[in-house]
């Protein structure tokens, strides 16, 4: 639930949960969880610890609130890619999307791929079902598209979705804005290596 109006200027100063999950994430990223704390976090935002703890009880619950913030936006790229009626512009749509969201959230995604073990228990089996679930709406995906003959056959779709969810997550590691390769060009490229290894077609194109 949204936070209620600020109505004092110290109250106006305090940073809302997204700003604080986003310092953190970047913080978590740049240090790593373990050397990241409550205080560097609190003095990154400039407020005062005890500030701090009211809007986020722990260093824990911070991690949490990055992965649900990347799994929630995932879940949107997965929902739109599974409308499409045709497999590949499915799959065209969730390269195009997984690579916008890595590049969006890089921190939390160097995050996500960096601090897992750090997760509770309790998140990190939500976290292992939601991937879970990932998989196989992605190897869903590849085995519509073998059943009306756009997929090679001979490729397990869960090796297909495995590799698929891992270039397009990788991305965040190794695609820079200034690294003279545009978001549209990778996504293009990208799309164009994965389909045209699983497309009985060879390099079929499709658009989101």
């Amino acid at each position: 639930m949204d936070e209620p109006p600020a109505t004092t200027a110290r109250r106006a100063k305090t940073p809302d949960l997204e700003t604080i999950v986003g310092v953190a994430a970047n913080l978590f990223h740049l240090h790593g969880y373990q050397n990241t704390t409550m205080q560097l976090i609190a003095s990154e935002l400039g407020i005062a610890k005890p500030t701090l703890y009211v809007h986020a009880q722990s260093k824990g619950f911070l991690l949490g609130q990055v992965f649900q913030r990347v799994l929630r936006r995932a879940d949107i790229v997965v929902s739109e890619a599974l409308s499409k009626a045709d497999p590949l512009e499915g799959i065209t749509c969730l390269i195009d999307g997984q690579i916008r969201l890595s590049m969006m959230y890089r921190d939390y995604y160097g995050v996500i791929y960096g601090d897992q073990r750090e997760l509770p228990q309790d998140l990190d089996e939500s976290y292992q079902a939601w991937m879970k679930t990932f998989v196989a709406d992605v190897s869903g995906l590849v085995e519509r598209g073998q059943q009306i003959g756009a997929i090679r056959e001979d490729v397990a779709p869960l090796v297909a979705a495995q590799a698929i969810i891992g270039i397009t997550g990788w991305s965040a590691r190794w695609l820079r804005p200034h690294s003279g390769l545009t978001l549209d060009s990778a996504s293009r490229q990208i799309t164009a290596l994965v389909l045209g290894g699983l497309s009985t077609e060879g390099a079929a194109t499709r658009d989101c």
